[in-house]
């Protein structure tokens, strides 16, 4: 293997080593900027996702929340906690 790699070296010149090497840094350096990229439109496609989920829910059952609102403003209307339903409303 040793001749094998000195050949190598005897065929490329130093020139021509150090901008591979250049080269292979470029390389590593958009592979790491890349999988960032990956990193944040995954984020960004679970954020949608989650934002569908929500929107979707909401859209199936919009009456929930007021309905929600009126249990419990009746609750203290029944309790005769007047000032709590004001603040509410």
């Amino acid at each position: 293997m040793a001749g094998f790699v000195h050949r190598i070296r005897a065929f490329w010149r130093a020139d021509d080593l150090i901008a591979l090497q250049a080269e292979r840094d470029k390389l590593a350096r958009l592979l790491s900027e890349a999988e960032t990229r990956v990193t944040r439109l995954e984020r960004a496609v679970e954020a949608r996702e989650h934002f569908i989920t929500v929107v979707g829910h909401e859209m199936r059952n919009p009456m929930a929340p007021i309905m929600l609102g009126i249990e419990r403003l009746s609750q203290l209307v029944e309790r005769g906690d007047y000032d709590r339903v004001r603040a509410q409303i």
